[in-house]
């Protein structure tokens, strides 16, 4: 398997370069608080996303790594094809990996009161934004969005460190 790395950093990079760079003004139709206020929701799907990507292919890599080959084909075969990576399921996974992970994922969110919160808020506003449900979304701004954004990252790299243990 080839490493992903270079993927994860260019989809966090992007993420940045989208988030220090908002659309300034309306397009004509929209005035632009709601321009923005798309924006952040666009965002905030993509933030949801590098989450679900990226906890995959670091979990897919390092079973690329320290797996039989037909072990590593399996669970990248048998990989659900999407998954909400609220806290609950990541601890699921990582449970599977090894029992200890997910204890030391559990502790690493309890640490630090707000990352369950922003982690899970982050899914919760995604899914509110794939199936319509506007008034689910009142608090998606590009402030908020970024705060869990840095939450998004801090998770991956403590992903990433805990897969090399």
């Amino acid at each position: 398997m080839v490493s992903r790395v270079s993927d994860r950093v260019r989809y966090r990079s992007r993420i940045e370069v989208l988030i220090k760079n908002p659309p300034q003004g309306g397009d004509g139709s929209l005035s632009e608080f709601e321009t923005k206020a798309h924006w952040a929701k666009y965002v905030c799907v993509l933030v949801s996303g590098y989450i679900e990507q990226a906890v995959k292919e670091v979990l897919l890599e390092h079973s690329a790594h320290s797996a039989a080959p037909r072990v590593s084909s399996y669970v990248e075969k048998t990989w659900p094809l999407s998954k909400n990576m609220a806290c609950s399921a990541i601890s699921e996974i990582l449970g599977h990996f090894d029992a200890r992970w997910s204890e030391s994922f559990l502790t690493w969110v309890d640490e630090k009161e707000e990352r369950k919160k922003e982690i899970n808020e982050i899914v919760a506003w995604r899914n509110s934004i794939a199936h319509g449900k506007e008034s689910s979304t009142n608090n998606v701004t590009i402030g908020s969005v970024t705060t869990k954004f840095y939450s998004a990252c801090e998770l991956v790299d403590f992903i990433e460190e805990l897969s090399r243990r």
